[in-house]
């Protein structure tokens, strides 16, 4: 029975894919050679005559094996749509009624196809579970659905829902931020004031890394991950253990580049985190590359990131920023290398964290 079924499927999609409204014989034949016997693949072309999906061409003739087949068919492709359609009502007035199945209509067969194994492991789901009152995040939700953890943030879960047009409330998912990178100088726990350098990159944070027990000014040295620090930084104090009753003080150091800007622009209205000014200082006196066109630019973000450089830093200079952020210019972390950056948060120790 499985196997006729999934011929049929076969056959309506070779069908639906075929270019042009004819078809011969052997085409079909030379499809399924060697898959199937004739007997059971000529009962699902005589039930597509029946059906009118396949029109015999008489004037070709037929075969003369058992059951006979025409040599040549008209392929009515109409009636392929219809009974997909079909197919999509029969299964809608049977499943769970937050799913919707409306957009596969548009979609088409494949996708359908490919996505209805999924669809009846949430609808089994929903009809079998009261709607959760309690919150959970992606893999843990996703496994009670589908037995597969990482169905819904990395096999095409989060998609799906959209495409039956289920809202994620109804499955109480939550989106917790991934954990903040750090490392730590043990020595200084104990201090009633601490400073931390957050960095956007990896390649600085490695770079820094070597010095973080050599010195007795920053406490944690945290790898920011990009956008990820956003929601990363507000949990240091959970993972830490770090009273946020003593006084923190956050240094930043990221890219100079639209997107770089926006991320320390984001995360200070949040909390207070205060440019690393030697590093930036450093960098701008580099030489731009010009590979970000295509990153939106957030003014507002730019002119309080000006803001804070007022030493030697010229309204010209300032413009001269402007207009190579504009034009799709960079500047990223990378641009300094390993030594320059230990050279400076040498510095750094004695000149900012006061």
């Amino acid at each position: 029975m499985h196997e006729t079924t999934n011929l049929k499927k076969q056959l309506y999609t070779l069908l639906k894919k075929h270019k042009k409204m004819t078809i011969e014989l052997h085409e079909l034949q030379d499809a399924f050679a060697g898959n199937v016997d004739y007997t059971t693949f000529a009962r699902e072309i005589l039930q597509l005559e029946e059906e009118g999906v396949l029109v015999p061409v008489k004037a070709r003739g037929r075969n003369r094996k058992t059951p006979s087949l025409a040599y040549k068919y008209n392929i009515a492709k109409n009636l392929l749509r219809e009974d997909f359609h079909r197919e999509l009502q029969r299964t809608s007035l049977n499943l769970h009624p937050l799913i919707n199945l409306d957009r596969y209509y548009r979609a088409g067969r494949d996708r359908w196809e490919q996505d209805k194994p999924w669809i009846m492991k949430l609808d089994h789901y929903l009809k079998n579970n009261p709607l959760p009152p309690e919150p959970a995040p992606g893999p843990e939700r996703s496994f009670q659905i589908t037995g597969n953890e990482k169905w819904y943030d990395e096999e095409g879960g989060r998609e799906l829902l959209e495409m039956v047009n289920l809202d994620e409330e109804h499955l109480a998912l939550t989106h917790p931020p991934d954990p903040l990178m750090w490392a730590a100088n043990p020595f200084l726990f104990s201090r009633q004031q601490h400073h931390h350098l957050v960095l956007e990159n990896k390649t600085p944070f490695h770079a820094l890394l070597p010095l973080l027990q050599e010195q007795d000014t920053f406490t944690a040295l945290v790898y920011g991950r990009g956008k990820a620090v956003i929601s990363g930084l507000p949990l240091f104090y959970t993972q830490t253990g770090l009273s946020p009753e003593n006084r923190h003080v956050f240094h930043y150091f990221g890219d100079i580049d639209p997107e770089g800007i926006t991320i320390w622009h984001t995360l200070e209205q949040k909390m207070p985190v205060k440019l690393a000014l030697p590093f930036y200082e450093a960098l701008i006196k580099k030489e731009f590359t010009g590979n970000k066109d295509n990153q939106s630019i957030n003014w507002p973000a730019i002119e309080s990131f000006l803001e804070n450089f007022t030493e030697n830093f010229t309204p010209s200079r300032q413009q001269f920023l402007k207009n190579m952020l504009e034009a799709g210019g960079s500047l990223p972390q990378e641009a300094l290398s390993s030594r320059e950056l230990q050279s400076i948060w040498r510095n750094y120790f004695e000149r900012n964290a006061k």
